[in-house]
């Protein structure tokens, strides 16, 4: 995507080069302006600013500043769309980086708990298995019986 957006925006700025290049020679050689005028013009056109401190006189000038108008329009909006649109993408891509950063640091958290809960299971179980064992030992001992000692009964 990136060598492509590289192409498009090259094209476009290309392009804005070519008429910059082809209106700077049409005004100055149907207009008689100097080079630097014609240029101006020219820039003053395809970004349709249109100061109107330079005018055109010929037809085919006016016909050249209508065209050069409506296509400078669609090659700056162009060009800006290109720059807008990547620059979108970069923001759209950094939230999803980020976005995947944290749901990576939450599971990791949920992992790591759940790990200490199911450690904490095991001492528990081993706390109680070893007081079962401790009971049943205590049950199993076999205690010297006691004679109970019998009273005699006086009379």
């Amino acid at each position: 995507m990136d060598r492509r957006f590289w192409n498009q925006l090259l094209l476009a700025f290309g392009l804005i080069f070519f008429f910059f290049v082809i209106g700077t020679i049409i005004f100055s050689a149907e207009e008689g302006w100097s080079l630097f005028d014609a240029f101006y013009f020219t820039g003053i056109t395809l970004t349709s600013i249109g100061f109107g401190d330079i005018v055109p006189t010929t037809a085919v000038s006016k016909i050249t500043t209508v065209i050069f108008g409506f296509l400078g329009i669609g090659l700056v909006f162009y060009s800006m769309n290109l720059v807008a649109r990547k620059a979108f993408e970069q923001e759209a891509d950094q939230l999803e980086a980020m976005t995947q950063k944290r749901i990576q640091h939450r599971l990791t958290e949920e992992r790591k708990a759940k790990e200490a809960t199911e450690k904490e299971a095991v001492e528990l179980a081993k706390e109680v298995e070893k007081e079962a064992v401790k009971m049943a030992k205590e049950m199993t001992e076999t205690k010297p019986v006691q004679k109970p000692k019998v009273r005699s009964k006086k009379k």
